[in-house]
């Protein structure tokens, strides 16, 4: 029995066998055992190795399970709800009113979402009339009731440690 087993059954039976050593104690004999050095096996714990296939979060990666989140928020046309979770840099350019409207303006003519593939993501620190930073450009390819070959293009933008919308586009 390898050693990790031989502990969770110890971890598990020992006060099963404490409970029932105590309720038994007042009737039994006690029993003494002395141990010599010679009977103890030192314990060996095996090296532990850092795993060499563990994938590296990639800011794509992270980009992109933001996105998911974004569209779903949007899917459901809780468009307050997908401002609060815009960034910083997008709430400054366009006020909450505007981008709610122009949100429901291009969705709500498309109907709901059928089918969503994500197609490319591509790291970025710069990008055409936006300060240098670090952006993600996401694109889905995007199956609506009403719009069969859609292209949704997200741009997320790291702030403070999360990514975050900066940007929305549907093709």
């Amino acid at each position: 029995m390898n050693i990790k087993y031989k502990m969770l059954l110890m971890v598990f039976l020992f006060p099963l066998v404490l409970c029932a050593a105590g309720e038994s104690q007042e009737n039994a004999p006690q029993v003494t055992s002395e141990v010599t050095s010679q009977e103890i096996v030192p314990q060996v714990m095996p090296e532990v190795k850092p795993q060499q296939n563990v994938p590296q979060v990639t800011p794509e990666a992270l980009a992109i399970a933001g996105a998911v989140q974004w569209l779903k928020v949007t899917d459901a046309e809780n468009y307050d709800k997908a401002w609060m979770y815009a960034s910083e840099y997008l709430k400054n350019a366009v006020p909450k009113d505007v981008f709610k409207e122009r949100l429901q303006g291009v969705r709500s003519p498309l109907g709901s979402m059928k089918k969503r593939v994500m197609d490319a993501a591509q790291y970025a620190t710069s990008l055409p009339g936006s300060p240098d930073g670090e952006y993600v450009v996401i694109k889905f390819k995007t199956e609506f009731e009403k719009k069969t070959n859609a292209v949704e293009t997200l741009i997320s933008k790291k702030e403070d440690s999360q990514w975050k919308i900066a940007g929305y586009y549907i093709k």
